[in-house]
This record gives structure tokens, sequence and C-alpha cells, in this order.
């Protein structure tokens, strides 16, 4: 995390945030964050980001952590969601994490022992290691986005799905 500032500090530049809702949100965001850390209060350190490139290069994705921490004995890197919609789902969030593990885990950074998304909205951590099956699902979703893809730029090109061209009247 790029500099410091007290939790005063923070909390009295909500006031230059010009949306009420906003506000609000940021505010119950750094209340959330704040108890998190007061259950996790090991040291803050950096992390770098990921971008993973899909296997036919169709689409790139950036994984970019907050801070890491050590969470349950792991370094875990962790990103924050404080976004109302969209809402989180466990499955799309685990197979997302699970496309940057080997990132992770091939590069300088091995000491890093986890990988992790906190929802300030309901309080998660969602933390790849608890989840045994998201290197499946991660893999699935990546086929899938580049089955879309792939369908999209042949509807583009005017080619059906069966390989007949659209015919097109100008």
């Amino acid at each position: 995390m790029k500099g410091s500032h007290s939790l005063a500090e923070v909390l009295q530049s909500l006031s230059e945030i010009k949306m009420p809702h906003e506000r609000e949100s940021v505010r119950r965001g750094i209340q959330s964050l704040t108890k998190w850390r007061d259950l996790n209060p090991s040291k803050i350190f950096e992390v770098a980001p990921a971008t993973y490139e899909s296997p036919n290069a169709i689409f790139k994705v950036k994984y970019t952590p907050d801070f890491g921490v050590r969470v349950n004995g792991r370094n875990t890197a962790i990103h924050i969601w404080n976004t109302k919609t969209p809402e989180l789902s466990h499955r799309v969030v685990y197979s997302a994490l699970a496309i940057f593990s080997d990132h992770y885990r091939n590069t300088s950074l091995s000491s890093l022992d986890d990988i992790a998304v906190l929802s300030l909205r309901d309080d998660t951590l969602y933390h790849l290691a608890l989840n045994a099956e998201a290197a499946f699902l991660g893999r699935a979703m990546v086929a899938r986005i580049e089955a879309q893809f792939d369908r999209t730029r042949d509807e583009i090109d005017g080619v059906r799905p069966d390989s007949e061209p659209i015919q097109r009247q100008w």
C-alpha cells in the first residue's frame, strides 16, 4: 500500500466525495476493512499485479492486489472489493483467482502462498487456497470466454455457427 494515513485522516477525507451514497459506501468499506485488519493485524507488504493472457491470446485479465498480508500463516495477496454491483459469486471469484495462481507460483514472488479477494460488502475473504476445485473452474471459465469471443467474432464477420455466410443487403 502506497502511503500511510491514520484512520481519522482517511475518514476526514470522505467529505471530498460529493455523492452522498458513494461517501457512505466508502465509509462502510473503511469501517469493514478496519475491523478485518483488527482481526488480521500482521504486517502489510506490497504485491505486484499480474496479467493473465488466455491460451489463444484472445483476452487478458489483470489482478491488482491492494496489499499483501499474512492470513492464517500464509502470505496472501489481497484485492479489495467494495462495489455494490456486480455482486460477487463464489464460483466466479475462485475461477478468476485460479488463472493467476501459476503466475505467482512461477515468479520471483514465490514467497506468496495465496491470492484472495476481500469483499467489504459482506466481510468475506475469498482465498484461493481454500478452494480445491478452483483450477478446474478457472480453465473452464477461460475456455467459455474464448469460445464466446470466437462466436462474437464469427457473428461480426458474418459466419453462422453452421458455417454458412450471412447474406447482407446493402
